[in-house]
């Protein structure tokens, strides 16, 4: 799903079919069981809800850049790599942003802060 504000979420349901199982595990998914349709909804419900927040903010620069970062991590948003599990954890605490928080936080936002593979550097 492309937002109006331009970031971009993804079907995970489509992103595990096309890309064998990028999203949740294969034999996860493969299994057709209540788990795999419980992850998907749960990380799709999330990138939505993130995109919702981001839509309410008036337009900036900073928020320009705040989206572009948030639509890689929607791509990364996985448990297949060290960039993905970072990815998931830095929306998981993005959604726990209360909403003056999250405006707060986009609104100091420099570019580049939520770069998964800068810091995935540090550990590698």
């Amino acid at each position: 799903m492309l937002c109006s504000n331009g970031v971009q979420t993804t079907s995970l349901r489509k992103q595990i079919k096309r890309k064998g199982g990028q999203a949740i595990p294969p034999t996860t998914y493969r299994g057709g069981g209540i788990l795999a349709q419980f992850l998907m909804n749960t990380r799709t419900e999330l990138h939505e809800m993130i995109c919702r927040r981001i839509k309410m903010l008036p337009d900036s620069p900073e928020k320009e850049a705040f989206e572009k970062d948030v639509s890689i991590l929607f791509s990364l948003d996985n448990n297949q790599s060290l960039q993905g599990i970072t990815a998931g954890a830095w929306l998981d605490k993005l959604q726990e942003l209360s909403a003056p928080a999250f405006s707060k936080y986009v609104n100091k936002y420099q570019p580049g802060t939520l770069d998964v593979f800068r810091e995935v550097k540090k550990f590698v």
